[in-house]
């Protein structure tokens, strides 16, 4: 079977289990969403943009950010 490849060589390749959706973010972190999006905003979290309202946190910062406590 013939995949799709990417449009761009050096395009990054996202798994499914790198980035998460806003729920699961704040269940991990037990936070609410109001203190997540702070976070997303203050830079401590990377995210991923997926069209205008759709966002997915990188699973890497999370785990970077409860490495260095909350």
């Amino acid at each position: 079977m013939n995949r799709m490849q990417p449009k761009t060589p050096n395009s990054p390749t996202v798994h499914a289990g790198d980035v998460l959706t806003i729920t699961e973010s704040c269940q991990l972190l037990k936070i609410g969403t109001a203190k997540l999006r702070e976070l997303i905003s203050s830079g401590s979290l990377d995210v991923v943009r997926l069209g205008y309202r759709t966002v997915r946190v990188k699973r890497a910062s999370i785990d970077r950010l409860l490495g260095n406590g909350l």
